[in-house]
């Protein structure tokens, strides 16, 4: 049986298609450029009847009175829709190839399932496995986790329980809950919506969560984001947020900074449940009001090939086949620590401990330490290699270089008893060629004497 095409077409901009049909047309699109322009008509049709039927009073209310979500889903796709119809005829008249991206899908996302653990997502039936095609609208995860990979090419992590919606393959509204999101090299633009604002990707790894109650969180893992607040004094300005950085904001409130981020062990992301394990804060000295670097803690995540610092993507611990974390270290609690503050001579780092436990400082070997290691802590004589980082440092007489001229180092290990409430550090600043040191902790009845 031939296809309808003009009815197909119509259905999809409606969101009546089902998977497969979605699926079908778009496979058809890319084939035939034909119909593709037939597409382009009908959206151009589409957005011409409903320009004509909105009338002056109804856009006088929609200029005068707070605008809902779903009005201001609609009026946001009604003028993008003629623009991105435009775009999509010039790319075919220059290249003849209609690329999925600039396709205006009218509701939902095209998505690729990567992974799922014990996942259920409403509305969406059958088994959940890798490589399974998914057009999702309403975003509602309401037990397990979840990765998919959209047309876009964004990539998004999250855990239960998440609520949300997909605008199209670049944009999420997200009501609750976590998500993580890995743009690649062309989802650039990428953006996820809250009560509190938007958060709109700039080539980078970003955690994002919501809650109900208004309140957003975003952090930036690496690249930059621009952060549009709905506060009224912000005036509309956004504000860049860049690697190791992390605020909080709301539309009452504005941005202020976000000590924390609690961390999914296997992944800097962020953690989908509360973090409850023994470190209940980590701070520095460096002024609350300020949107300084976060320091994630990864519960119970110290092991070969984990990231060492919270600003710098490459350097991790025992990152090399062969490299070994001791094993006094195994499964700790890790502070990824902000790797810049290691020359600022006046730092402190203060960790809140819920229990008594056994604070472990990964500091580089060398002649010279900081005075307050010695007085706090005692080595226990066992190393751990970091790296590779900057080439600037390959120079460094203690650096260990692989086969491609890239440093490593090795770290002493120290530790201290510690009581349950805070525990004060200072500054890595002791010598002219440091690096910022690591932390892990340990509850005393889980460590070796």
């Amino acid at each position: 049986m031939s296809t309808d095409w003009n009815d197909l077409i119509q259905r999809h901009i409606a969101g009546l298609t089902t998977e497969a049909e979605a699926a079908q047309l778009q496979q058809a699109l890319k084939a035939d450029d034909s119909l593709a322009d037939l597409y382009i008509r009908h959206i151009e049709l589409d957005v011409a009847l409903e320009a004509k039927a909105a009338s002056a009073e109804a856009t006088r209310e929609l200029l005068t009175a707070p605008v809902a979500d779903e009005a201001r889903r609609s009026t946001r796709w009604l003028a993008w829709r003629p623009l991105a119809a435009a775009a999509a005829v010039a790319l075919l008249g220059m290249a003849g190839t209609l690329w999925l991206r600039t396709i205006p899908w009218p509701r939902g996302a095209s998505a690729t399932l990567v992974s799922a653990d014990n996942a259920r997502i409403v509305g969406v039936d059958g088994e959940l496995i890798a490589g399974r095609e998914l057009r999702l609208k309403e975003l509602r995860l309401e037990t397990g986790r979840l990765e998919i990979a959209l047309a876009s090419g964004a990539r998004l992590e999250m855990s239960a329980p998440v609520e949300g919606e997909f605008f199209d393959d670049m944009r999420l509204r997200l009501d609750s809950g976590g998500v993580n999101a890995d743009v690649g090299e062309h989802g650039k633009g990428f953006t996820i919506e809250t009560a509190a604002g938007e958060i709109v990707d700039l080539g980078t790894r970003f955690g994002v969560q919501a809650d109900r109650s208004g309140e957003s969180r975003v952090a930036v893992f690496s690249g930059k984001v621009e952060v549009h607040s709905r506060q009224p004094r912000m005036g509309g300005v956004p504000v860049t947020l860049t690697e190791g950085m992390a605020a909080r904001f709301s539309a009452q409130a504005g941005l202020r900074g976000w000590r924390q981020v609690a961390v999914a062990a296997q992944e800097a992301g962020l953690a989908a449940a509360h973090y409850t394990g023994i470190v209940e804060r980590v701070h520095d000295n460096l002024g609350d009001e300020e949107l300084e670097p976060f320091y994630g803690v990864v519960q119970r995540g110290m092991a070969p090939g984990v990231l060492a610092f919270a600003d710098k993507p490459n350097p991790r611990w025992a990152p090399r086949p062969g490299d070994e974390v001791p094993a006094s270290l195994l499964g700790a609690d890790l502070i990824r620590t902000y790797h810049q503050f290691r020359r600022r001579g006046s730092y402190e780092l203060t960790v809140t401990l819920r229990e008594p436990a056994v604070v472990y400082v990964l500091i580089k070997a060398q002649d010279q330490l900081p005075e307050w290691l010695a007085e706090k802590f005692s080595p226990t004589g066992e190393t751990v290699i970091a790296g590779p980082l900057q080439a600037g440092i390959a120079s460094w007489p203690d650096a260990i270089l692989d086969e491609e001229g890239r440093p490593y180092f090795k770290f002493a290990v120290w530790k201290a008893n510690a009581p349950a409430g805070e525990f004060t550090l200072g500054t890595a600043r002791s010598a002219e060629r440091q690096l910022m040191y690591g932390l892990a902790i340990q509850p005393q009845k889980m460590s070796p004497p």
